[in-house]
């Protein structure tokens, strides 16, 4: 019973992230053999085709019903075309796609990240690759997990990745992983800087990593914020950085701004009346 409530919530933030694709959103497959276009949203249906690895299909709809898990990967059934056929893909051999990378994607590093979060258990219950950014030469992905025998029983981590042609290059990991992240130059050095968004039960928090000048490969906290149901109201260099407190987040009179202030290289509360 444990374990049957522990995989219906698995699925609940499972739909949570995968809410987040739309159609028309693009999805990159990472099965080395290939993903199988099928004639219907099951996996004993009729075989229509191989997409081979590392194909990018673009999402026409979801399946609505709940999440499976094949060869402990987690994902839904997805209505997609490739070439001149319609048919569905099993999701959890997928990722979503965003950023503004034209080339191909080797996906090696991709099989390479689940294969490491798979060995941090005993034995895994669910595995989903959510999403692959690619912002210039950087690039985020975020895998959300959970198994037996280790002191966590889910959650998600973020691995960051310097691009070089087709080559992924692992910086580093960011252990709490996050519910959303950015990639962009948040202050005025025209390097690219990370901002994560993370879930913390009750809070939403927000932390910023700037590129280090002199060192391309290193990212240093510069400031974090925490509060009520923040989200991104702008994207942009200094100042206009702006996260802002969802109406009805909380029983406040008032709701919370804050802005990154480049000057002193944090963020900056601003008094928002309803």
């Amino acid at each position: 019973m444990k374990k049957q409530f522990l995989i219906l919530i698995l699925f609940f933030l499972n739909n949570l992230y995968s809410n987040d694709l739309k159609p028309n959103d693009e999805v990159l497959v990472f099965s080395k053999s290939g993903l199988v276009l099928r004639e219907k949203p099951d996996k004993k249906s009729k075989n229509l085709f191989l997409i081979p690895n590392e194909t990018k299909l673009k999402i026409i709809s979801k399946v609505e019903r709940s999440g499976e898990v094949i060869e402990n990967l987690s994902g839904f059934w997805w209505k997609v075309k490739f070439q001149n056929l319609e048919g569905f893909i099993f999701s959890g051999f997928t990722v979503k796609l965003t950023g503004n990378f034209k080339g191909t994607v080797k996906t090696d590093f991709i099989r390479k990240a689940i294969s490491v979060e798979m060995n941090r258990y005993e034995k895994i219950n669910y595995i989903e690759a959510q999403e692959l950014l690619i912002q210039d030469n950087l690039a985020m992905l975020r895998i959300y997990h959970s198994g037996e025998g280790s002191d966590f029983s889910y959650t998600s981590r973020t691995f960051l990745y310097l691009v070089q042609r087709d080559k992924f290059q692992l910086l580093r990991e960011f252990e709490e992983g996050a519910f959303r992240f950015y990639i962009g130059n948040f202050n005025n050095d025209n390097k690219l800087d990370i901002l994560l968004e993370e879930s913390l039960r009750v809070h939403t928090q927000f932390v910023l990593y700037l590129q280090d000048k002199n060192n391309p490969n290193q990212f240093q906290l510069i400031s974090d914020v925490s509060d009520f149901s923040l989200s991104v109201s702008k994207l942009g260099k200094c100042n206009q950085l702006i996260l802002k407190q969802l109406p009805n987040s909380s029983s406040q009179n008032k709701l919370e701004t804050y802005y990154f202030d480049c000057d002193e290289n944090k963020f900056l509360k601003l008094e928002d009346k309803n």
